[in-house]
């Protein structure tokens, strides 16, 4: 150890060697220096003070204690050793900051003493430090944690209190204070007896004591009065504090206010009652509604059954339980492959699943075998939908159609029966018709000159009687002939604007004797070919011109036009300036036997069946045919057929 001269005067009253044992050995800090405020030097230094600055006992004595000193410290370092070698004071003891080795900050207590030398005048100064910048540490972590504890209870929408275990308030958060307290009246260190009645007080106080004794938490709503005068409810919950050895030190207290939570449990409380009944209302209306749709259901003289998404069937009615002879427990819930023979159950699961994919409704015919024998049964299958339109399963209606279809192919065969005779009627007629005007068209030529006026008359009667008769026929037996499936086509190139020309040459003399003039103003290039047969379209062109002559005005006119259209065909159109066709007949046109005209004379003329044949004939070339008329004005009768490029499939 060095010692700098300082033997002389302290050895004199103490022991030297005595006093380095305490000075080596203390547990604090200690160092030994000249009197000098400023600029005096450690004179020593033990091991604890070397310790809590960081530096050798050798550096300490080359420094001052203002070279440790906080910055902002020294000025006021010096004016205490000033004070404690003026002899104003003889020691002193405070808290300060040093600067370690390091640069790190120390919080030390500080007690210096003046030594006297053997004139009574200082002759050094001993200091004893104490590091306790941990305790500070934790002392600024300490007054944090209570700072945001204080903020935190400070925010929180309850009223928040603390007392000890004498009843005295410790904490009251903010919103105690504004509930209760709003004039801001110190209440820690007091009891609820400082503020309350007595009787009050002594309630509380029993309440906090019964906690402290059983260390059980409470939870008591009440109607508490308010400093503003409100009443509201609050629920108080009270619990015990404990210390770090888990004893109890106090009660604390949180006031939550619930009238708006009870005001809203008071309102559902009564919408849950106004529910319940909705809920028995709808309940039973339901039930009601579903046992009128079970009646319906079951009644149905049609086989009905649901199934969910995996084919599952969910109900079934009556008449599909009587139909296959099951009852319903043994098929609702099943899968297909559950009731059916494999073949069977895939075929009906391939169809379920067309129906939950496409979501329409599919009608299918098929033959079943039930406990009657084999029957055809007709199944219309749609899709079930929720009420966000999504599938969750399929329905289906079940018909028995074995009669239907029964009657059906007879209806069927008497119609072919009916076509056959009159086709077979319709050429018998025609021989002798036939002959009829060959001898009458032979007597006209061969006495022409040897018959009468008379004669001549009653001849050409015969003729245009006849070949109107011939007209007549030939419609019925094409009608026979189409209904027959016994029409034959000869499809083939054909020029449109010959086929017109051809109609115009041969229905001239027929509207000239009228007095109406035909106008050709079909457009169509020569070398436009279409697909058709020559002589059936012929047909259809002379009966739209005849039609559009016979139901013109006198000095009418029939307009023969066409064009092609945006998808290959190309349309003839015949106009007419003639009385038109009533609204009401619009549907009936194209209609068997239904007749044109508001001539009662002229309607009698023709069998009804001209526009049946045209349509039908145009429909067998793989075309179309329709109309606009407007009664008083006229009518266009338009047909399209395709084009030689268009490739059509002709029945």
């Amino acid at each position: 150890m060095v010692v700098r001269n300082w033997e002389n005067g302290l050895g004199q009253s103490i022991d030297a060697a005595l006093f380095r044992v305490v000075f080596e050995q203390n547990a604090m800090g200690m160092a030994l220096r000249a009197v000098d405020p400023r600029e005096s030097l450690w004179l020593e230094v033990n091991d604890k003070f070397c310790e809590i600055f960081g530096y050798t006992r050798e550096k300490l004595l080359q420094m001052t204690s203002i070279d440790l000193s906080y910055p902002e410290e020294q000025d006021d370092a010096v004016e205490y050793n000033q004070r404690l070698l003026s002899g104003e004071i003889k020691s002193y003891s405070r808290e300060k900051r040093y600067i370690h080795k390091d640069g790190h900050t120390i919080w030390a207590n500080i007690w210096l003493s003046a030594v006297d030398g053997s004139d009574d005048t200082p002759s050094m100064i001993i200091s004893v430090i104490e590091d306790i910048t941990e305790r500070k540490r934790e002392e600024a972590a300490l007054q944090e944690s209570e700072e945001r504890f204080k903020a935190f209870i400070d925010a929180s929408p309850s009223a928040i209190l603390m007392k000890d275990i004498e009843g005295r308030y410790l904490v009251a958060n903010k919103r105690w204070h504004e509930w209760f307290n709003p004039e801001g009246i110190e209440i820690i260190g007091k009891s609820v007896h400082d503020f309350y009645s007595r009787e009050h007080a002594e309630a509380i106080s029993a309440q906090d004591r019964k906690i402290v004794e059983t260390g059980r938490a409470v939870k008591l709503e009440y109607e508490t009065p308010f400093a503003d005068g409100q009443v509201r409810n609050t629920l108080m919950q009270k619990f015990p504090i404990h210390d770090s050895g888990g004893a109890i030190v106090g009660v604390g207290g949180v006031n939550m206010d619930i009238t708006e939570r009870k005001e809203a449990e008071r309102a559902l409380s009564t919408a849950y009652e106004q529910l319940e009944t909705i809920v028995e209302d709808r309940t039973r209306e339901l039930t009601e509604s579903r046992n009128r749709m079970r009646a319906i259901f079951d009644n149905a003289p049609v086989e009905l059954y649901l199934k969910d998404l995996e084919g599952r069937y969910i109900e079934v009615n009556r008449q599909f339980e009587d139909l296959f002879n099951v009852k319903s427990p043994d098929i609702v819930g099943k899968l297909p492959n559950e009731i059916h023979n494999p073949e069977l159950a895939a075929i009906v699961r391939d169809h379920d699943l067309e129906i939950l994919e496409s979501g329409k409704v599919s009608v299918e015919d098929q033959k079943a075998v039930t406990e009657t024998g084999e029957r055809v049964l007709r199944t219309v299958k749609f899709p079930v939908f929720d009420d966000n339109q999504v599938i969750t399963g399929l329905g289906a209606v079940v018909t028995d159609v074995t009669e239907l279809e029964l009657a059906r192919q007879e209806a069927i065969q008497a119609n072919l029966s009916k076509s056959e005779f009159l086709a077979s009627m319709s050429h018998e007629l025609r021989t002798p018709m036939n002959a009829v005007l060959g001898f009458a068209q032979m007597l006209e030529l061969d006495s022409r000159n040897t018959l009468s006026t008379a004669q001549k008359e009653y001849i050409n009667i015969i003729l245009q009687g006849g070949n109107h008769l011939l007209d007549l026929i030939n419609e019925v037996l094409d009608l026979a002939k189409i209904e027959a499936g016994q029409l034959t086509l000869s499809m083939e190139e054909v020029s449109a604007n010959e086929v017109i020309a051809d109609c115009v040459a041969l229905t001239c003399p027929l509207a000239d004797q009228r007095g109406i003039r035909i106008i050709n103003q079909f457009s169509s290039s020569p070398t436009t070919k279409l697909l058709a047969d020559r002589l059936r379209l012929q047909q259809v062109l002379l009966n739209l011109v005849s039609n559009a002559i016979k139901f013109n005005r006198t000095d009418g006119a029939v307009t023969i036009d066409g064009r092609e259209t945006n998808d290959s065909f190309i349309r003839i159109s015949v106009t007419d300036s003639g009385v038109g066709i009533a609204k009401k007949d619009h549907a009936n046109v194209f209609d068997m036997f239904h007749r044109l005209g508001v001539d009662p004379m002229v309607a009698q003329e023709g069998t009804g069946i001209g526009l049946t044949v045209t349509k039908m004939l145009v429909e067998q070339m793989a075309g179309r045919i329709g109309f606009e008329s407007e009664l008083g004005v006229g009518s266009t009768f338009w047909f399209e057929l395709p084009l030689v490029s268009k490739k059509i499939s002709v029945q």
